[in-house]
């Protein structure tokens, strides 16, 4: 599987035809901004310390170069808090802000060869179209699927699977089975006594997702 930050898998698998996130998922695009900060603190950018967002780099590393527009929002913060950011992002969530970041992440799975953009004239002109790549995405709902064999060495799938969970982007890819199965896999992580890394990081995708959610949507 090519390696895809969070936020470009997570846009991948919850991207709709026209080449962006429903326009009635408001909890998918929620949790692309939330994919967005944990690939930030995976790149050594930035760290986030209850409810804090630290700047540690100047510089984007190439990798996550489709996270420019969320980088550079966040530079522009004076206070950088979880929810400062969800401040910023909820009066232009649906149009600007967002579209940036989701124009940003999608040029860069273009980029790839992991997306294709296909036109065909329509009624009102020309009407685009945006396909993933089936072989992609079957290597990253089964790396999600095994996730749970090797924790320590999967926390971003794992970060992924909660965000996919809270979106509702699950169903589409797995079996009730699996969903019930993952579910239950989740519960025993919260209530295990081992693992501190992948508790922390589920802390701070709850964290994150409590704060944003609740600001963005009301």
């Amino acid at each position: 599987m090519s390696q895809l930050t969070i936020s470009e898998q997570f846009f991948l698998l919850m991207m709709t035809k026209k080449g962006t996130i429903g326009a009635l998922n408001d909890y998918g695009k929620v949790s692309l901004v939330m994919a967005g900060l944990l690939d930030l603190q995976n790149a050594g950018v930035i760290k986030i310390e209850e409810s804090q967002v630290v700047f540690l780099e100047a510089e984007l590393p190439e990798k996550y170069s489709g996270l420019a527009p969320l980088a550079d929002k966040l530079r522009g913060l004076k206070k950088r808090t979880l929810k400062k950011i969800a401040d910023a992002y909820s009066g232009t969530f649906l149009e600007k802000e967002l579209s940036l970041l989701t124009q940003s992440t999608r040029e860069e799975l273009d980029k790839k060869g992991i997306i294709q953009r296909k036109s065909e004239d329509g009624i009102f002109g020309e009407k685009v179209s945006w396909f993933a790549e089936e072989s992609e995405v079957k290597q990253i709902v089964n790396s999600l699927k095994n996730a749970f064999d090797d924790m320590d060495r999967h926390l971003d799938q794992l970060a992924l699977v909660l965000l996919l969970q809270k979106s509702n982007g699950l169903s589409q890819y797995l079996s009730k089975y699996d969903q019930k199965m993952i579910k239950e896999e989740l519960k025993e992580l919260k209530r295990s006594e081992l693992a501190k890394d992948i508790q922390k990081m589920m802390s701070v995708v709850d964290e994150m997702y409590v704060v944003l959610a609740v600001v963005t949507i009301m």
